[in-house]
């Protein structure tokens, strides 16, 4: 017995060397969070569901933000963001050391 039963999708956007832009879908289990990273959830239970599951697994330095409309988000380099639902727009701005995204949902 688990005790999160519910598969939760997580997409990961990514450009190509191409410049094409996707997105992967894996679930939350086999996604390998690291410190530094960011879940941007859609609904409430999704925030709880994820929060939970990272407090009982003991993951620390993932950030799981609460439902909003809209995002500003200052991350480094080598972090991922996770989405629980494709956004609207995705507005990308890279430094050498930091990336600063606006994401609409």
């Amino acid at each position: 017995m688990t005790l999160f039963p519910k598969e939760i999708t997580l997409r990961v956007y990514m450009r190509k060397h191409d410049g094409e832009d996707k997105y992967a879908e894996l679930d939350h289990t086999k996604a390998g969070f690291m410190s530094g990273d960011i879940i941007i959830t859609t609904t409430e239970q999704e925030y709880h569901e994820l929060t939970g599951m990272l407090l009982f697994e003991n993951i620390s330095g993932v950030t799981v933000k609460e439902p909003a409309e809209t995002y500003s988000l200052e991350k480094a380099v080598s972090a991922l963001v996770f989405f629980t639902k494709l956004p609207h727009s995705v507005s990308i701005k890279r430094s050498s050391e930091t990336v600063r995204m606006m994401v609409t949902m």
